[in-house]
């Protein structure tokens, strides 16, 4: 599984950073994935884990929470318009999206709102 953002014109028939229009955090191994460059990042996740997606375009940062825990920026500079994206390679994935219509498990960082605005 891997959780991230994109812009419109990432590649959608690859996995999900395989171009430079992708960002991700892949559970996995725990890398973050751009431009289909892995590099160590975070702690692995799977089953029953919290993805948190922080996106601070004032500053062109992304920072992805495990569980509430900060694994540090990912990435820096960025611009433009993005979307929530998600990705697997595994038949049988699942996994289920919050933006704010029901209490979150983990309170955002702090300077961010709730939701997709």
């Amino acid at each position: 599984m891997a959780v991230g953002i994109a812009k419109s014109t990432a590649n959608l028939s690859s996995y999900l950073g395989s171009d430079a229009n992708g960002y991700s955090y892949v559970g996995s191994n725990g890398n973050k994935l751009n431009n289909a460059t892995s590099t160590a990042y975070g702690s692995t996740y799977g089953n029953s884990v919290v993805i948190g997606v922080a996106m601070d375009l004032d500053n062109g940062t992304l920072t992805f929470y495990r569980n509430g825990v900060s694994q540090g920026t990912a990435f820096s500079g960025l611009s433009g318009t993005f979307y929530a994206a998600e990705g697997t390679t595994n038949n049988g994935d699942a996994s289920t999206a919050n933006f704010g219509a029901t209490a979150f498990s983990f309170s955002p960082p702090a300077g961010f709102n709730a939701g997709l605005y």
